[in-house]
């Protein structure tokens, strides 16, 4: 748990936690980039609320990771990019953000949890969600 350990990046020594299967990293609002969690070849649950990670990469460290259960409520992202994110994702909290727009839906299809409340998408924006969906 490094919940509220003021982190400005991911420290190296993590990466020597192979056996790691939960992640909180809440609250480290200088946290700006998950560089390095791909290499937790057993995470699978990481919750990174409030942090300061406004903008994911597509195709970055976090798309690389095989979680099922993801949570950035309160990021103050404003595009939620499925190449961003990792395919295997299954449970997703994205709440309290500024998401206006939804790109690469389609690697969010084995999402069954997903949670975008107090965001500012419109039915517009959601379509292609809902599309990927059907």
């Amino acid at each position: 748990d490094l919940r509220d350990a003021g982190l400005v990046q991911l420290p190296l020594a993590l990466a020597a936690c192979v056996q790691l299967v939960q992640l909180d990293l809440g609250g480290n609002r200088a946290l700006d980039s998950l560089d390095g969690i791909d290499r937790l070849p057993r995470l699978r649950i990481l919750f990174a609320s409030g942090c300061g990670l406004a903008d994911l990469p597509p195709h970055g460290p976090l798309s690389r990771a095989q979680l099922s259960m993801l949570a950035l409520k309160a990021n103050g992202m404003t595009l939620l990019d499925g190449d961003a994110l990792p395919a295997t994702l299954v449970w997703f909290i994205a709440a309290n953000n500024a998401i206006r727009a939804v790109r690469a839906p389609h690697r969010l299809q084995k999402v069954r949890k997903l949670m975008l409340s107090h965001n500012a998408l419109t039915t517009e924006a959601l379509e292609p969600l809902i599309d990927a969906a059907s």
